[in-house]
């Protein structure tokens, strides 16, 4: 059950009463990978399974969401999560490692090669690492 607090105003412009409903809640964190998509799920028996708020895309951090225990229609005990490979439709984000690209600035040519351990080299045209 949430807790209801009254406001209180001071001044002679308060035409009602006004109450503030301050809710428990639970605050689920997990780790997040880039190229996953994430989709946190409740229920109140292990058999039936509902979507809490909307699916989000991994980005290596972290993912904190705010879960209400107060409300009566939903009365979520368990909680688990979803976790699909990058989508097909829409943006989600991608990996270029292992991808060389070539860029031309102004007539000098770099080369930048992405590594699989996040590192990037960038050398020149003649092959001369550049920092």
């Amino acid at each position: 059950m949430g807790i209801v607090a009254s406001l209180i105003h001071s001044g002679s412009d308060v035409q009602a009463a006004e109450t503030l409903e301050i809710d428990q809640a639970v605050e689920l964190r997990f780790q997040t990978r880039s190229g996953k998509k994430y989709t946190l799920q409740g229920s109140n028996d292990f058999n039936s399974w509902q979507t809490i708020g909307k699916s989000g895309y991994g980005n290596g951090g972290i993912q904190k969401r705010f879960v209400s225990v107060d409300d009566a229609s939903e009365n979520l005990k368990f909680f688990r999560l979803e976790v699909l490979e990058e989508s097909n439709v829409g943006f989600a984000p991608v990996s270029i490692a292992g991808t060389r690209y070539i860029l031309n600035t102004g007539g000098f040519p770099q080369t930048i090669d992405f590594r699989e351990n996040g590192e990037a080299e960038r050398t020149s045209a003649n092959g001369t690492s550049l920092a």
